[in-house]
């Protein structure tokens, strides 16, 4: 596998936790795909000032930037990407910056591919070096298309989809360099007045899920099954904008162009038809199965395997064999 010889800096966010600070696993799988693409320093920057020192060494950080308390949030894009700015100063000549495409993530990296008048993507589903260049590939219309591409000026800045990378990996030597930022007037004008974080539940989070069942429209607003089947494949629950738009459930399990971006291993949608606001946010499953009572339904097209069928007959039947196999 080739690889480039400069520096990658990953700008990494920790779990949404009322707990002590704890890498996402997300952030942990860009850690270690970056070591795949270089031989040189694996630099990580954290979001927050309290930071998962053992996990970030545990990814495969060489170097941990650790932005000095500025009186800035680390909920705000333009400070993030000012610090951001910071560290690639610091490192030099550096041959991209990676992330996850999160809300942050996704405005992190316009502000840095604006700054360093370079390119940059979100919803990166593959990155590999070729001829001492990196390369990037994402999906486009909705699917119908896969694009790649490679930046022709500055270090790319890319947002790969979460899920993407391994969980395991080679570990680094966990350097603190302790990082003071120069603020924008666009990060200094901003100030967050109040910040909730809602308690975890007992589910894996639906971007680092390795299996996410996502109800819609079929289920008719009761997502028990979706749940119960979630439960017994240790997955996560997503919905569509319909499912959130009605209130069946939290606005956070919406997945889709204005929601979050999965990539797991195995994707079960229930009762989804497959609108292109709702796919493009889940192309990078690497299995795709439907039910959905529709034998026109346009995620036929994008599953790998499909019951035409009604999701409270068909769904009660697969937890009946996931429990006689457990």
């Amino acid at each position: 596998m080739e690889r480039i010889d400069k520096p990658i800096l990953v700008v990494v966010e920790n779990e949404k936790t009322i707990d002590e600070p704890t890498l996402s696993l997300a952030s942990v799988k860009v850690l270690h795909f970056a070591r795949t693409l270089t031989t040189g320093t694996v630099a990580a920057l954290s979001v927050a000032q309290d930071i998962d020192e053992d996990g970030l060494r545990l990814g495969g950080a060489d170097v941990i930037y650790v932005p000095e308390s500025g009186g800035y949030s680390p909920l705000v894009p333009a400070a993030i990407a000012d610090t951001a700015r910071s560290a690639v100063e610091n490192l030099g000549d550096v041959g991209a910056v990676l992330t996850v495409t999160t809300y942050l993530g996704r405005a992190v990296t316009a502000m840095l591919a604006t700054a360093f008048q370079a390119g940059g993507a979100v919803d990166v589903t593959r990155v590999w070096v070729s001829g001492s260049e990196l390369f990037a590939q994402k999906a486009a219309l909705g699917g119908a298309w896969e694009t790649s591409f490679h930046t022709t000026q500055g270090a790319p800045v890319l947002a790969v989809r979460p899920g993407f990378g391994d969980k395991e990996g080679p570990a680094g030597e966990g350097e603190i360099v302790s990082l003071a930022p120069r603020l924008s007037s666009g990060a200094l004008q901003v100030e967050v007045i109040s910040h909730v974080v809602e308690p975890k539940g007992s589910r894996v989070s639906l971007t680092d899920a390795d299996v996410v069942v996502a109800g819609g429209r079929g289920t008719n607003g009761d997502f028990t099954l979706v749940e119960n089947l979630a439960d017994a494949l240790g997955g996560a629950v997503g919905a569509t904008r319909v499912a959130c738009d009605e209130g069946w459930v939290p606005r956070a399990a919406q997945i889709g162009q204005t929601g979050v971006t999965v990539a797991p291993k195995l994707f079960v949608g229930l009762g989804v038809s497959g609108a292109v606001h709702h796919t493009c946010g889940m192309l990078g499953s690497q299995i795709i199965v439907a039910v959905v009572d529709d034998p026109d339904a346009p995620i036929i097209e994008l599953a790998d395997f499909t019951v035409v069928g009604d999701v409270s007959e068909v769904v009660p039947q697969a937890l009946e064999i996931l429990s006689a196999q457990s």
